[in-house]
């Protein structure tokens, strides 16, 4: 045991252990130092190099050492648990509720340490090793959620590709995709003109274009400020298109072509009734001039 200390430093046991700092504290273990000030170091050659520094180092055989100022650093290569003794090698298992207290919570990879390569952040359960999504062409087995080059959402149960998926180019739905449309949730109905609908549609300016962050795909639409005005829908703003308008839209339109058509099938008809009886007596008379 060695006692190194500075002013009112502990070294209370251990072997090869030192306490150089003011109020530095060594409760035992193997070659710890705590050399900065109000600092702790236990385990096996952990090392408080800074003030307010707290280390606790596992049995692994390597130093173990802060990098700065009050730091809290534990090093357990069987796991950390707080509220369970279960837990995961190289993890850590929290046996109650968290509580951030507004702050923002970052998850991210890091390779190893001084890799600047965060993996675009992320909260991610995934299976298979995957925590990175280079492009988003993956196959994880567990819940994901990613970052600012893309990720993936609600991972199928049993399968090997993800419900949704996302890249800076839009979205993608892996399946079905529904919105709320029961009558009991919508108020304040008011009935349409379907052919009025049809006319607002054949008027309104379709082209075909590129978003500007993915020039390699083309789309056929409209424009979200011309929709709007078209129909006077209350969207989030006048650069969406709510999907459920999109659909009702269509479906009016759709309605309206159909009372158009069925109401010139029907104008045909009469004209070709009259057609026919004026046929009809047109041979009568000619019959009865014989």
């Amino acid at each position: 045991m060695t006692a190194d200390s500075g002013a009112v430093s502990v070294v209370a046991g251990g072997l090869g252990n030192t306490a150089r700092g003011y109020a530095a504290t060594v409760p035992g273990g193997y070659y710890n130092q705590a050399n900065g000030s109000y600092s702790f170091a236990a385990g096996d050659q952990a090392q408080a190099l800074h003030n307010g520094a707290f280390v606790w180092a596992d049995s692994q055989g390597t130093p173990f050492l802060s990098t700065g100022n009050d730091q809290f650093l534990i090093r357990a290569q069987g796991g950390v648990s707080i509220g369970t003794s279960n837990t995961i090698a190289g993890g850590f298992t929290l046996n109650t509720n968290m509580y951030l207290s507004a702050h923002t919570l970052y998850l991210r990879g890091v390779d190893e340490p001084g890799n600047p390569n965060d993996h675009n952040h992320g909260l991610a359960y995934c299976g298979n090793g995957i925590t990175n999504f280079p492009n988003i062409a993956v196959q994880p087995d567990g819940p994901v959620l990613w970052g600012f080059s893309g990720g993936a959402l609600a991972v199928m149960n049993g399968g090997a590709h993800a419900v949704l998926t996302w890249t800076n180019g839009g979205v993608s739905v892996n399946g079905g995709f529904s919105f709320s449309s029961d009558r009991a949730v919508k108020s304040d109905f008011t009935p349409l003109n379907p052919e009025d609908v049809l006319a607002r549609v054949a008027a309104l300016p379709l082209t075909s274009w590129t978003y500007t962050n993915d020039l390699s795909a083309r789309h056929i639409g409209p424009m979200a400020q011309d929709f709007h005005a078209a129909f006077q829908v209350n969207g989030a703003d006048d650069t969406h298109i709510n999907v459920g308008d999109e659909t009702g839209v269509a479906l009016a339109a759709i309605q309206g072509l159909n009372q158009k058509l069925e109401a010139q099938a029907k104008a045909k008809d009469l004209e070709i009734q009259d057609l026919k009886h004026r046929l009809e007596e047109l041979e009568r008379r000619v019959s009865g001039a014989r």
